[in-house]
Order: C-alpha cells, then sequence, then structure tokens
C-alpha cells in the first residue's frame, strides 16, 4: 500500500512541467531547500534553506545555509553552517551535482590519557553525486569524497540521501 501510494504521489509530480526560464534575475533566481527528520532510538531534525541562479537553463549555482538538531540518548548536539553548490542538469530531471559543507558540530577525542574530549570543530563535507527533479520536488544521492567516519556528521557512511524543493 505504501509502494502505491508513493508512485501515484512521484506520477502526479512528474505531469508536472518545467517552465521556461525567463531572463531576468528575478525569473532565473530559485529558492528552496530541504527539510529532513527521523525519530526514534535517534532523533534528527534537518533545516536547510537554499538559494540558486540559473546561470543557463542547465546549469545551477547556489549558497545553503544549514541547521541540524541531533539526539542520542543523553546526548544532544546542535549543528549550524553553509554550503555552495552547483547542479547540472544533463536531462530535464536528471542532474549531477557537487557540493561543499561546512558544519560547526561536536567532535570526540580520545586523548593519551584515555580520556573522551568534546571539541566543537569545523567540519567540510566535499560531496558529488546526482539526483531527480520533478516539478519542484528533488531527491539525491551524494557520496562525502573526504569522509571520516570519526568526525563525519553524518555518521559512518559516506553516502547523503537528500530530497527537497525548489521553485
Amino acid at each position: 500500500m505504501r509502494t502505491f501510494l508513493t508512485l501515484i504521489i512521484l506520477s502526479l509530480f512528474a505531469t508536472l512541467q518545467a517552465q521556461p526560464r525567463g531572463e531576468s534575475v528575478k525569473e532565473r533566481t530559485t529558492f528552496g531547500g530541504n527539510v529532513g527528520f527521523s525519530f526514534g532510538q535517534t532523533t534528527v531534525v534537518n533545516i536547510s534553506p537554499r538559494i540558486g541562479y540559473y546561470v543557463t537553463d542547465q546549469f545551477v549555482p547556489g549558497i545553503a545555509l544549514t541547521y541540524q538538531y541531533y539526539k542520542r540518548d543523553n546526548y544532544t548536539d546542535t549543528r549550524y553552517g553553509g554550503s555552495a553548490f552547483a547542479r547540472y542538469f544533463i536531462m530535464d530531471e536528471l542532474f549531477v551535482q557537487a557540493e561543499s559543507e561546512m558544519l560547526k558540530t561536536n567532535v570526540f577525542t580520545v586523548a593519551r590519557d584515555g580520556l573522551t574530549y568534546i571539541e566543537r570543530k569545523w567540519i567540510n563535507s566535499t560531496m558529488v553525486g546526482g539526483g531527480y527533479k520533478s516539478g519542484p520536488i528533488s531527491i539525491s544521492a551524494m557520496y562525502i569524497i573526504n569522509h571520516d567516519p570519526a568526525t563525519s556528521p553524518y555518521g559512518k557512511s559516506p553516502i547523503v540521501v537528500q530530497g527537497g524543493i525548489m521553485f
């Protein structure tokens, strides 16, 4: 049943056609972002507003701000930062993307005395990948090139899956 509902929703969005971009700055500027959340043993809330500019009808560079709340058991972390991205549409709905993100987050360090210390550090995640866009809705999978499981705000996996909206 869940798969059936997902297919219906996706087919509705697939009927939305991309409108040609105008020539003015306002018509070529796009706003949107990503919102994500998960609840359970681990709680994560992500809010990432984005702005981009269609340099051509295929190429959209832009910037984003990011705020994440993370909670697991008695541990909580608030992460914030920003990113720069570049998205290129190889077809009307398919795109490739590169993104460099800087997030301020807690990093655990084990000292020589065996104690674990928490430091606030800026962590860079350089990501490449691609995705699918239908109407204003997009989904992408990105691979973190410089992934370090010990410090990554995304955990042990170098794969980041995002869903978003851009107008």
